[in-house]
């Protein structure tokens, strides 16, 4: 369980939903239900890297993996 959260990534079909929010958003105002599902999904990757760093925190902890290289 701890090295799945070391691991754990946004769905792909999430992650490109959101590089394509994120690009449209660069280029110009979203409407607002490009804007509510931009929220989602940055609230989705925020969530999921908060947990990927307690993973490789508990992960290095127990040394079932060594820290990442600065």
């Amino acid at each position: 369980d701890v090295l799945a959260m070391a691991d754990l990534k946004l769905p792909a079909a999430e992650d490109r939903k959101l590089s394509k929010l994120l690009d449209l958003n660069g280029e110009g105002p979203l409407n607002s239900r490009q804007k509510s599902e931009l929220t989602r999904l940055m609230r989705l990757h925020d969530e999921s890297m908060i947990k990927k760093s307690l993973g490789w925190s508990e992960a290095v902890r127990r040394k079932l993996r060594k820290p990442p290289k600065p």
